[in-house]
């Protein structure tokens, strides 16, 4: 009897110290957090007024370079507070819940404890450990309806993970001429394959939409390529970039985007430590279909050697290296994209696969991340997405997320299979991937990632998605055009032309610009229904994505370069 009633004591001592503990944590966390919501409240990272000052001020200088570099850095800093403030609270949301749980329990526990028995005998005056027990209980609860009410208080001042203003979460694609670019203006170029951040949105709204290659209507000029080459063109500060290559030699040609004369022609010559044979190649792959980038001061190239070479705009070699070999089956065909001061390359090999970001004054590795996927063709994308800017890889069988900055891997979502060649698309939240005799997925890119939706359909094995907010369009190798609802999956629309699509689609204003392998451009309406605008023909053969600029249009054919416009 007496080892019950100390057994009881010792219970009952244990479930008031954690209740008292638990209660007093949770009040502690529960102001912290109110204080931190408060405070990003008042500080609005996202919303500072000096974005809207320093934005005032670059529309009246608009070369300013220093204040291009004072609003990138801001940019960044504000994003890093915000999203921090929001970790910051998930955690601590999360921390006072366990603690509030922990601190009923305890008070259940010394109720139990303390229970009248079922027919109490009469008493004159409590017992001192009772009186105790009950103020003790009356402090805890007391300070739970104060956690309550904290909790309340921190969800209504919880600050929305969507915020519009001068740090959109992600591109309108209605409006691409908003789109913002962390590197330079994208209205100035058109950076890498599918132009900023690799969407296929361009930031022209006049494009043309009527020339003919053979009778030299609306071609302001066409000048012959030296070599074979299957990537398509870059153009910065008024100058077209693109590779050619052979088993002879890999060249960089350079033109003025007025005239089409060569300003500068390089080849990239021996490379230290490069295997001296070349690997093999089939011809509709070559040593030259990866696409070149630029971060608006150099240009970068990468071959089917494994060979990667960066010159400035002017023809100055800068860095050269060697990624070979690159155990690939016809050739290596993903293109290169930059990220801030970083170049990023997807080398999907049979042997090593991996994505590496290189410094792009230097040429040396930031980070590099293993991938346990096979062989792919594909090339990445950067999303702006709700939860973060994010590098996104197509691969088998994965497609993924990762955190440009570091190479971390975010997410992945299995879905591919086959032959992966199509590149990921991006819009309003949401990714979009595929590849032929696979599906079209809608995935959300949290972690873990979520599948909203997959689509059967005629899908392509080269070509690329073209995402926007109420849309998704393919272009097949079977030569089908399709349309399918963003938000459902939904099949539009389907319409068969005669030649099928390596190229991939770009939108230009409320148009959608498709080329088909024999150079023919299909040009409709982005909506929901086909409605064609135009159909004009370049006159020779072409698997390359344009490049929109400025009301013009820059195509790669076999044999030649076109830049399109208005005479």
């Amino acid at each position: 009897m007496r080892s019950d009633m100390k057994n009881k004591a010792l219970f009952n001592n244990i479930a008031l110290v954690t209740a008292v503990v638990c209660g007093t944590f949770s009040l502690f966390v529960a102001f912290q957090l109110a204080s931190n919501c408060i405070a990003t409240k008042n500080a609005d990272p996202l919303n500072l007024k000096l974005f809207d000052e320093l934005r005032q001020q670059l529309q009246e200088e608009p070369s300013n370079e220093i204040l291009k570099q004072e609003i990138r850095d801001l940019d960044v800093l504000a994003r890093r507070t915000f999203f921090s403030s929001v970790s910051l609270q998930d955690n601590g949301a999360a921390l006072l819940l366990i603690s509030i749980i922990a601190t009923l329990i305890a008070l259940k526990t010394l109720s139990s404890l303390n229970a009248a028995p079922p027919n109490p005998p009469k008493f004159k005056e409590q017992d001192l450990s009772t009186k105790t027990t009950m103020m003790s209980r009356n402090a805890i609860w007391s300070a739970f309806a104060i956690i309550i009410t904290m909790t309340v208080i921190i969800g209504l001042h919880q600050p929305a993970p969507d915020q519009s203003g001068w740090l959109a979460r992600t591109p309108n694609n209605h409006q691409p001429s908003e789109m913002k670019n962390d590197q330079f203006d994208i209205s100035t170029s058109w950076p890498n394959l599918r132009g900023p951040y690799g969407l296929g949105i361009a930031a022209t709204t006049n494009a043309p939409t009527d020339w003919d290659g053979k009778t030299g209507r609306n071609i302001l000029w066409k000048t012959h390529l030296p070599r074979i080459g299957f990537n398509s063109p870059i153009v910065v500060n008024n100058r077209v970039f693109l590779t050619c290559a052979d088993e002879e030699a890999r060249e960089i040609i350079c033109f003025d985007a007025d005239t089409g004369s060569i300003i500068w022609q390089k080849t990239v010559g021996i490379v230290p430590g490069a295997p001296v044979d070349l690997p093999e190649v089939t011809e509709d792959t070559g040593f030259a279909a990866s696409t070149m980038a630029t971060d608006g001061k150099h240009v970068f190239a990468i071959f089917a050697t494994g060979n990667v070479i960066a010159f400035d705009l002017d023809g100055n070699r800068k860095w050269v290296r060697s990624f070979a070999p690159l155990d690939n089956d016809f050739g290596h065909g993903t293109s290169l994209i930059t990220y801030r001061d970083m170049l990023i390359l997807q080398l999907d090999d049979n042997k090593n696969a991996r994505v590496i970001a290189v410094n792009t004054k230097s040429g040396k590795t930031v980070w590099e991340t293993k991938r346990d996927v096979i062989i792919s063709w594909a090339t990445p994308i950067l999303a702006n997405t709700p939860y973060g800017m994010q590098l996104i890889l197509n691969g088998n069988p994965f497609a993924m997320g990762y955190n440009p900055d570091t190479g971390e891997e975010l997410w992945r979502h299995e879905c591919m299979g086959g032959e992966v060649a199509p590149s990921p698309s991006y819009a309003n939240g949401v990714i979009f991937v595929t590849t032929e005799y696979q599906q079209l997925y809608a995935i959300k890119p949290d972690s873990p990632a979520k599948e909203l939706w997959a689509a059967d359909g005629d899908l392509p094995d080269v070509s690329s998605p073209l995402a926007t907010d109420d849309y998704v369009f393919t272009g097949s190798s079977s030569a089908v055009i399709s349309c399918y609802d963003a938000k459902t999956g939904k099949l539009l629309w389907n319409h068969e032309p005669d030649e099928g699509f390596y190229s991939s689609p770009v939108l230009a204003g409320k148009n959608v610009y498709l080329m088909d392998k024999e150079g023919k451009t299909y040009i409709f309406e982005a909506t929901s229904e086909y409605k064609p605008i135009a159909a004009p023909e370049l006159g020779e053969e072409s698997t390359c994505t344009p490049a929109f600029l400025k009301g013009r249009i820059f195509i790669r054919g076999i044999e030649n370069l076109y830049c399109i416009g208005t005479k």
